[in-house]
């Protein structure tokens, strides 16, 4: 539902917002989303939640798709390559680290962790293009 309601909202929310914005909105939905299902009272919350962290995901993994194909223009496929690359790489080693922390710590940490995250790399992105080029 996120998803699809992103699709619907996009373009405003883009010329709205721009893509340091879009990226900054997706990383405090995210974060919202993924806290939530940490700290919910009550399992009905957790529709929200996820309706949160979907909007969420796509506003941020969008614009970083996006940005990922201007880098190397002459290079488009294998930037995406990299891209890609990185991303499931990241979600295995997340998933090793959210193994040990489940067995270690806390399920609700692992939540709040990825929460944190996730909005820690959409201001850090937002910010690099706020320094790279100037929005229009």
């Amino acid at each position: 539902l996120g998803g699809y309601l992103y699709t619907r909202m996009a373009g405003r929310l883009l010329k709205r917002l721009g893509e340091q914005g879009l990226a900054r909105l997706g990383g405090v939905l995210l974060c919202l989303g993924f806290v939530s299902f940490a700290y919910a009272p009550l399992l009905a919350w957790t529709p929200l939640a996820c309706l949160c962290a979907g909007f969420g995901f796509y506003c941020l993994h969008n614009t970083l798709q996006t940005n990922a194909t201007q880098m190397a223009p002459s290079a488009r496929g294998a930037a995406m390559s990299l891209f890609a690359c990185c991303l499931f790489m990241g979600q295995s080693f997340g998933v090793s680290v959210a193994a040990w922390m489940a067995h270690h710590l806390s399920d609700q940490l692992i939540f709040v962790c990825a929460g944190a995250g996730l909005l820690v790399l959409a201001l850090v992105f937002a910010r690099r293009q706020a320094g790279g080029r100037p929005q229009t």
